[in-house]
């Protein structure tokens, strides 16, 4: 990152581009930067030079955007931008999770020792004073010891979901989309997800005071995102037809509700990229608070879950022994 900030600081004080690789050279010495000089020498476009220094899909995604109608330097320091903001939530949700995680790993570890291992240590060394527990007693001790296994199959299903949607995301399945919609927490997903999307793209052309006709144009010729090309093609198609915008920005299902009202005050604000602008950001600080209100529930419930666990192994261990000492 901080070589980054230091060609677009460069770049911003009126270096040349080429000026600006052999300073950046000169202080990181990294052997892509020569690369990138060779590569724009050789004829080759400034986004392809740039992808060898930054080979970051995100990143290259906007960059190749936002060169179309910003310099060089606020073009990558936009797109460098969100990727930072990507990175910072991807902390934000990951962090939180590493002690649990690591709780859990540790207490299916400890269960499959229980089940395998110290379960038939117990019930062999009861069966040696001719001991007997009750078909309940030993099916309840079984489904604590493994309770632990059921829960990461949980996971592990709750995993292979979230992999799928994002498949189906990735891939422009909208019949699969359509299904995930179903579900009210994958519902949410989808509609940031497009929201945020369209807003970061429709700003930077309604900046230039483009009428919205003009922009639904220009987004489908510059921009080779499909997920976005399929929700500018259905609006373009419904202006075609006669409809107008703020009825399609009403119907439209992909949009979340917030985010359709900015979209309507857009069309007769003054400054509307100021709207579209608080938008995003309060939308990543909305995301934000929801990971932390997940991570203030998941986090107790793991907690309790694990030391019932412990309490109940040492309980379901220690009261047959003290049933045996009291009967001899």
């Amino acid at each position: 990152s901080l070589m980054i900030e230091t060609m677009v600081e460069l770049n911003r004080s009126g270096h040349s581009l080429v000026e600006v690789l052999e300073l950046t050279y000169s202080i990181f010495k990294k052997q892509e930067i020569i690369k990138v000089k060779e590569s724009l020498q050789e004829g080759n476009s400034i986004e392809d030079a740039i992808a060898i220094l930054i080979p970051i899909p995100l990143f290259l995604e906007f960059f190749k955007f936002y060169i179309q109608t910003d310099v060089f330097y606020e073009a990558l320091d936009k797109a460098f931008l969100i990727c930072k903001q990507k990175e910072k939530l991807q902390k934000s949700i990951l962090q939180p999770l590493m002690y649990p995680i690591g709780l859990l790993v540790g207490i299916f570890l400890f269960s499959l020792v229980a089940v395998f291992y110290l379960q038939p240590q117990f019930q062999n060394f009861f069966s040696s004073f001719s001991i007997r527990f009750s078909i309940l007693h030993e099916i309840g001790l079984l489904l604590l010891y493994s309770s632990p296994v059921f829960l990461v199959i949980i996971i592990l299903l709750f995993i292979i979901m979230i992999y799928k949607f994002y498949k189906s995301l990735v891939n422009q399945s909208y019949l699969e989309l359509d299904k995930w919609r179903k579900i009210p927490f994958m519902k949410t997903i989808i509609e940031k997800y497009y929201s945020i999307k369209f807003c970061l793209y429709y700003k930077e052309f309604i900046g230039l005071n483009y009428d919205v006709r003009t922009i639904l144009e220009l987004m489908q010729e510059r921009i080779d995102d499909l997920n976005l090309n399929m929700i500018v093609f259905e609006f373009y198609e419904k202006m075609s037809e006669g409809e107008e915008m703020i009825s399609i920005i009403d119907s439209f299902a992909y949009f979340d509700d917030y985010f359709k009202i900015i979209l309507k005050l857009s069309l007769s604000f003054q400054k509307p990229e100021t709207l579209l602008e608080q938008y995003y950001a309060t939308t990543l600080l909305w995301i934000q608070t929801k990971i932390k209100t997940l991570m203030r529930i998941l986090l107790p419930c793991i907690y309790v879950f694990s030391s019932l666990y412990i309490i109940g192994i040492y309980v379901g261990m220690i009261l047959p022994m003290m049933n045996m000492v009291e009967q001899i």
